[in-house]
């Protein structure tokens, strides 16, 4: 069994949200992928036998949500609402949140770098700070592999401060304009 990237995405993503085989595969059909119903049930059933824990961890996530009267900690410990009737996404809330606040981490670390170098906001400025799973800045008058370079040490130093044991990677880039940033 091998499947594509566009089958791939569909399975994790709408897995993630509790989607069942027809729901899959009307996705995906709609969506101009050649896949037939047992294929996708066949997906399906790997993916949930691969991340059986994840129905586990649900279970972890729905009896603190309920024993805290509505909340939930995110990987960093940060206290983070579960509405009552958003129950079935609590593991995309918990991924999503967790992700967010070490993205928080990070930002926090780049900007300690920026003063720790006298960069001016001339010099130095953030065009979006918090742009969904990314940063934006602009710089004038550093050199580029100069900021890179800082960037992976900003990077070095988060993965440090979580003790990750699968590291944190970041990459980036010089672009013309924001739309590149996101293309």
């Amino acid at each position: 069994m091998v499947a594509t990237t566009d089958q791939s995405t569909c399975i994790v993503h709408n897995s993630s949200y509790g989607a069942g085989v027809a729901k899959k595969f009307k996705t995906l059909t709609l969506s101009g992928v050649k896949v037939t119903y047992e294929e996708v049930e066949e997906y399906h059933n790997a993916y949930w036998d691969l991340f059986k824990g994840i129905k586990q961890y649900e279970s972890t996530l729905l009896r603190e949500q309920e024993s805290t009267g509505g909340w939930m900690f995110d990987l960093l410990g940060i206290p983070n609402c579960v509405d009552q009737d958003k129950k079935q996404d609590i593991i995309n809330k918990q991924i999503q949140r967790s992700g967010h606040s070490v993205w928080m981490k990070f930002i926090r670390i780049v900007y300690k770098m920026i003063e720790d170098h006298n960069w001016t906001p001339e010099q130095f400025y953030f065009i979006m700070v918090d742009f969904y799973d990314e940063t934006c800045f602009a710089t004038k008058g550093i050199d580029h592999a100069l900021v890179n370079d800082r960037i992976q040490k900003c990077t070095n130093l988060l993965n440090a401060e979580l003790k990750c044991t699968i590291p944190i990677k970041t990459d980036g880039g010089v672009m013309a304009n924001l739309w590149e940033a996101k293309s």
